[in-house]
């Protein structure tokens, strides 16, 4: 390499390429545009209907169009509804929590007693009188012989006997004499017993008859002596003791549903909701174990005095 080369300095052309100051942007031509260079010419791809003229097609696309395009086919017309800020929407209702219901508790705790009560008052209505039913008197049979004994009774037209009895306690010696009709069987006359209780044991013995056709009582006694006896008879209607035992039957049937009428309303009170009330007639079952033993020690205090 010869000194004047490695001497002189460097060209301006020599420097690299990548270094471009401001001087060479201004020095460098404007290029001229070419047709590549030219935006892209807009394409109509469809349209509600009609077509676009050709002078607006052949419009240059740099050119400013100084009135607004009028379309010239159909428009959509109508009206753009909006939201009102005064609307008004359905809340659904809070749901309000609800406390126990004491009243459909207490309810339920007493509504079993008071039907209780209701059905004594019932079958007490539909009974009859039992005094209407059954009559009694007293009599007293005398004897000449100590043994012998006699009398007729005298029911009323409408009553039949239903026994009679009378008892005799001696030194070492007591007996019963009872006898009945025997209403129901074919037979014309009904025996009399002796009911013997001595110190050498018990002993039962027939003395005599009863007939129903004249109200006859005739016995002797055995190995017993008395002059007087004192006669208990009793007398039924056969027409009120049916009447009576009908009334019975009755108050029982009504008894023998309170146990269902008490399930059930509790399973009922269960599905409807009603747990307050349900929970109430629970309670009023194990509660009865303690109010019925209170009651009855309370009567025995006021029938006898007890303080």
């Amino acid at each position: 390499m010869s000194e004047e080369e490695a001497g002189s300095p460097p060209l301006a052309d020599d420097k690299p390429f990548f270094a471009i100051d401001v001087g060479d942007l201004s020095e460098e031509p404007e290029a001229s545009l070419t047709a590549s260079d030219a935006p892209p010419t807009p394409m109509m791809m469809g349209s509600l209907s009609g077509s676009i003229s050709p002078a607006e097609d052949s419009a240059p696309a740099d050119q400013t169009n100084p009135r607004p395009l009028t379309p010239t086919g159909p428009q959509l017309t109508g009206d753009v509804s909006e939201f009102s800020g005064q609307a008004m929407y359905a809340v659904p209702p809070m749901a309000k929590k609800e406390g126990f219901r004491w009243r459909q508790f207490f309810l339920g705790l007493f509504v079993p007693y008071i039907a209780l009560m209701l059905l004594f008052v019932v079958e007490g209505a539909v009974q009859q009188d039992w005094d209407d039913v059954y009559r009694g008197e007293d009599i007293i049979l005398n004897s000449e012989d100590n043994r012998t004994f006699e009398t007729t009774l005298s029911p009323r037209s409408n009553e039949v006997l239903d026994y009679f009895s009378s008892s005799y306690r001696g030194d070492d010696v007591e007996i019963n004499v009872r006898g009945w009709e025997n209403r129901g069987m074919s037979e014309d006359f009904s025996p009399i017993y002796q009911y013997t209780y001595s110190n050498t044991g018990y002993n039962e013995s027939e003395i005599g008859t009863y007939y129903p056709s004249n109200n006859t009582v005739y016995f002797v006694l055995d190995s017993v002596e008395t002059n007087r006896l004192y006669v208990f008879v009793e007398y039924v209607d056969p027409v009120e003791l049916d009447s009576a035992e009908s009334g019975t039957d009755i108050g029982e049937f009504l008894f023998c549903l309170l146990p269902i009428a008490y399930v059930a309303g509790t399973i009922a009170a269960f599905v409807k909701g009603n747990n307050a009330l349900a929970y109430g007639l629970l309670t009023a079952l194990p509660l009865g174990f303690v109010i019925f033993p209170l009651l009855f020690f309370l009567l025995l205090v006021f029938a006898f005095g007890i303080y």
